[in-house]
């Protein structure tokens, strides 16, 4: 059996990738008692990755669920943190994240690195606004419409190779706008400081991993906004709502980076029955 035709190896990376996405999409509500623990476990994120908990019923399935993270282990795609012999939190390697991604039918990392030198140039020229950019300058200029949605979310899931790996950051405003700019690490791979690798033979779409990925997505985005302040934290203050302005526009005009990938699944209908 190929590692493509295995579905316990491939959906167990597109759930590791649902969670990691939902873990970096903006916080919209500052208000909200999840926001200081969401940065926090973005921060936690960077050190150990995720925390990680089998679901199995049985000792049967916690061996095979230890098996599977050695076997993405061992491949290279997966890294594991360890108490004695239980893995405690998971996270993908960058040849792990460009798999899931393919897998699940998600932007590739070239599209996100796109958008590094707009967003390197307006880091320069937006002193005054400390190089925060408005989605809607990366959705194709569509805006905040209620109808964009969509748009907005298939933005951060564009950007989420590069938030995960502490290149791009995400705030928002109190009006739950969100806005993004480049981290140091970030600036410093958009001078060609930093190199990245790039991955040959990646797998094409595969529909079991398709439809964990957006169950996965939107439970483990449903679960942190769940999460309890956590003691003697507040969380990063939220913008000024004086960032939406026009003036803070980008200079070459919007990207698109809201490109035609289906923002939920779409299952094919049944034929119908003669």
């Amino acid at each position: 059996m190929t590692f493509r035709d295995n579905v316990i190896l491939t959906t167990t990376l597109a759930r590791t990738l649902a969670a990691q996405d939902a873990l970096h999409l903006p916080v919209r509500n500052p208000d909200m008692a999840c926001w200081a623990a969401i940065h926090q476990a973005r921060a936690d994120f960077r050190q150990q990755g995720l925390p990680w908990r089998s679901r199995s019923g049985s000792d049967a399935e916690a061996k095979l669920a230890e098996r599977t993270i050695a076997t993405l282990t061992a491949r290279g795609l997966l890294r594991r943190h360890r108490a004695r012999t239980k893995t405690t939190a998971l996270s993908l390697t960058p040849c792990g994240d460009a798999t899931a991604r393919a897998l699940c039918d998600l932007q590739p990392i070239d599209t996100a690195l796109t958008a590094l030198p707009t967003l390197a140039n307006h880091q320069v020229a937006s002193v005054d606004h400390e190089g925060w950019v408005r989605e809607i300058d990366l959705n194709g200029g569509r805006g905040w419409g209620d109808d964009q949605g969509p748009s907005l979310l298939l933005v951060a899931l564009a950007l989420a190779p590069l938030t995960a790996r502490g290149f791009v950051e995400s705030n928002c405003d109190r009006d739950g706008r969100a806005y993004y700019r480049l981290t140091p690490a970030g600036r410093r791979l958009a001078a060609g400081k930093t190199t990245l690798d790039t991955f040959a033979g990646l797998p094409a779409r595969d529909e079991a991993c398709f439809d964990v990925y957006w169950a996965e997505l939107d439970a483990a985005h449903a679960a942190l906004r769940g999460l309890p302040q956590p003691p003697r934290e507040i969380g990063p203050c939220p913008l000024p709502a004086f960032l939406s302005a026009a003036d803070n526009a980008l200079a070459g005009g919007p990207l698109d980076l809201a490109a035609d990938k289906p923002a939920k699944p779409r299952r094919k209908k049944a034929a119908a029955k003669g």
